[in-house]
């Protein structure tokens, strides 16, 4: 997955009167899964949600945040780095009305889009 950001820079952290930069990711390419959640019962956008990823001994954690800076904010996709890992050994979604979902083994280097469960 390509990284491009797009910025202004100027006076301050608020970009204004300067001209725009972008910066782009030129860093080998490295394996990756994301999650784009869809809540039904919950909020729509999932906010709130919490992603847990276990590979081996090892568990990451993310939360679905819109909160971004002045006049930003953040992706609704939960991205995972895996670097050099070839598999995911399960991923725990806790909703933010409370219900747990488990996905086993999903496959890496793919954008899930997954809705909330009715149970």
């Amino acid at each position: 997955m390509k990284d491009i950001e797009y910025r202004s820079a100027g006076y301050g952290s608020h970009g204004f009167n300067d001209r725009p930069y972008f910066f782009a990711n030129r860093f080998p390419q490295r394996n990756y899964v994301a999650f784009r959640l869809t809540g039904t019962s919950s909020n729509r956008d999932a906010i709130g949600a919490v992603v847990r990823l276990w590979v081996g001994k090892t568990v990451m954690v993310r939360q679905v945040n819109p909160a971004g800076g002045y006049l930003s904010h953040s992706s609704r996709v939960v991205h995972f780095g895996l670097g050099d890992r070839s598999k995911i050994d399960r991923i725990e979604i806790r909703w933010p009305r409370g219900i747990v979902q488990t996905l086993v083994n999903p496959e890496i280097n793919t954008l899930h889009q997954i809705k909330e469960p009715a149970q």
